[in-house]
């Protein structure tokens, strides 16, 4: 099995962010989010292919001591099929996972999708909407495991599709029928003029194929807005923080007797918390960072490298986008 990360789109419903960066290196709790996939992906001994070219060298870099990686470079966007089609040319035929480079998956539903995908030939991750407005989504109708439509920005809907997707290297034909635009809208739908990668699925379904779903248990994010940055930094910080087992403190760092500390906390070297300060819920702390005189932490919290103190209060709201 190969894994396809296309991440060579322009990301222009992410302006300005990506006036000066590729949307796939948009940072995630100061990781650039294609890197966090990558890495995930890594564990499962995967062929990985990157297909880059809005700011392909941003794409490199954030890369960058990753060993293992193929990149493949396309110089114009005729949508994600197109695009995928393009880079099969120069890639030996077999079963594809392949994965939109900006979106922010929990590692468990991840491992569940590779595990499940290759036994059912045609699969896509999807997620519920959870009263999000499907007219923003490429939705999917669903009948048991099975995806019964694939339509773009509908009306009503339930789940929308990932851009997580498990094509067997039998049914790839299927991509080259894939029309200049996304076919199944609801009337009044002005899709772009983009070979679009969820059609080539709903061709799929058209023509009698079973494409089976893998519903997402934890934490999606597609960063598609400018808005969908603080989601997806939010969702993540939370899993980080949620996964501290035990309190780390190396050598070199300390924290004051004085301090109120109600969660765990990891800290990084050269990095202190001083008195008065409070800590409600779990806190990473990186490198050469001081918090000190009343800094109060109230929610999951992610910092370094800076200096914190005089009543400074973090407070992370309810999430509501």
């Amino acid at each position: 099995m190969k894994a396809i990360i296309l991440a060579g789109g322009n990301g222009t419903k992410l302006w300005p962010y990506t006036e000066t960066m590729s949307k796939a290196t948009i940072p995630v709790a100061n990781r650039p989010v294609i890197r966090i996939l990558v890495e995930e992906l890594k564990k499962y001994n995967l062929e990985i292919y990157i297909i880059v070219g809005y700011l392909k060298e941003d794409v490199r870099y954030a890369l960058r001591g990753i060993d293992g990686i193929n990149y493949i470079e396309i110089d114009r966007q005729y949508g994600t099929a197109r695009v995928l089609l393009d880079s099969l040319k120069l890639i030996p035929q077999d079963d594809l996972l392949v994965l939109y480079g900006d979106i922010l998956v929990h590692p468990k539903d991840l491992e569940r999708f590779i595990q499940k995908a290759e036994g059912l030939r045609l699969a896509s991750l999807i997620s519920p909407l959870d009263g999000e407005e499907p007219q923003n989504w490429i939705c999917a109708r669903l009948r048991g495991d099975r995806i019964t439509s694939i339509e773009g920005h509908p009306r009503s809907g339930t789940h929308r599709v990932c851009g997580v997707y498990f094509i067997g290297k039998e049914f790839l034909s299927y991509v080259e029928k894939t029309p200049s635009f996304m076919r199944n809208v609801p009337v009044g739908g002005m899709p772009p003029q983009e070979v679009e990668l969820a059609q080539s699925f709903q061709i799929m379904i058209e023509e009698g194929l079973n494409v089976y779903a893998v519903e997402t248990e934890g934490f999606f994010v597609d960063i598609d807005k400018p808005w969908h940055i603080l989601e997806a930094n939010r969702r993540y910080i939370e899993f980080l923080c949620n996964s501290i087992g035990e309190n780390v403190i190396p050598d070199g760092s300390t924290v004051s007797q004085e301090a109120y500390i109600k969660g765990k906390i990891v800290l990084g070297k050269n990095s202190h918390i001083g008195p008065r300060v409070v800590i409600m819920d779990n806190l990473i702390v990186g490198d050469n960072t001081t918090i000190t005189n009343g800094a109060i932490f109230t929610g999951p919290s992610i910092v370094g490298d800076l200096f914190l103190r005089y009543i400074l209060k973090l407070n992370l709201p309810p999430l509501n986008i």
